[in-house]
């Protein structure tokens, strides 16, 4: 991926007038939503961020801004949050890093390293009528889905993070882990019927490996029909008409099976959030 300096040379938006143009548009799609909390990926800095939030506010929004800086210097991407739900703690970041390929990888390659997680934050809400605090973890993880080598480094992001919602479980919390995880979920089928060939989202959603069955579920799987589950279009033949192998998904939702029923309801072939409405 190329690091844009926006708006310039290689910027998909090559001045000012057309970068306001773009936000504004963001803003207006965000205003439709009109969700409690926003995990945004791809953002470029704080001024960015503030700009966004206050176009929002100019619409009535009130959120209030929070981006903790990463550490990809490849892209210059943030990950960050906008929010009418105040966390009750600063946002953090992890620098662990884990040895790759892990246990029981899937991956076809005789790659070896280690790998952290360079764009992310977690921290802590108090939700009015869950029992327990919600930790919640905005994530963006390395991208091509299909890439052996991406493939274990991904893996071996997944476990980072999984240390972490294990701990957090452990401790009592309610979790819903969210964002850009740019692979598939063999657990959820997706319009295309992509196949994961890292095990990436299988151990974001059993954390503790110990226990009997997944600890957090993907709220994909309340979207009864397959051909309604995407979250990405890439229009492979530069046609602009979406083909079914053009839709996947590879951004999720997922949340700890003891807190599904207080954010998730079946609705037709849609599923939403209740009460603290999330979105990428």
């Amino acid at each position: 991926m190329t690091r844009y300096n926006c708006p310039g040379t290689g910027c998909p938006w090559t001045n000012k007038v057309d970068a306001e143009k773009h936000m504004g548009e963001v803003a207006e799609e965000l205003a439709v939503i009109d969700a409690d909390i926003v995990n945004l990926a791809e953002v470029q800095d704080c001024s960015t961020l503030v700009l966004l939030n206050s176009i929002l506010n100019q619409k009535g929004m009130n959120y209030l801004p929070y981006l903790l800086s990463g550490t990809d210097t490849a892209t210059g991407q943030n990950v960050a949050l906008l929010t009418r739900v105040d966390p009750v703690e600063n946002l953090q970041r992890t620098s662990a890093r884990v040895a790759y390929p892990v246990a029981g990888s899937t991956c076809d390659t005789d790659l070896t390293g280690t790998q952290g997680v360079s764009k992310m934050y977690f921290t802590t809400f108090n939700v009015e009528g869950l029992p327990n605090p919600l930790s919640l973890f905005g994530l963006h993880f390395l991208a091509f889905p299909d890439r052996e080598d991406r493939c274990v480094q991904r893996e071996a992001q997944a476990t980072v993070i999984s240390n972490l919602v294990a701990n957090a479980l452990a401790n009592g919390s309610s979790v819903i882990v969210l964002g850009d995880l740019n692979d598939f979920d063999p657990s959820v089928q997706d319009a295309a019927g992509s196949v994961a060939i890292s095990k990436t989202l299988q151990i974001l959603r059993d954390p503790i490996a110990s226990r009997a069955g997944d600890e957090l579920t993907n709220a994909a799987g309340y979207v009864s029909s397959a051909s309604n589950r995407y979250t990405c279009w890439w229009d492979k033949d530069s046609n602009c008409n979406s083909a079914g192998d053009e839709l996947t998904m590879i951004d999720h939702v997922l949340i700890s099976n003891g807190a599904s029923p207080f954010f998730l309801k079946q609705n037709k072939q849609q599923y939403q959030l209740i009460n603290l409405k999330i979105i990428q």
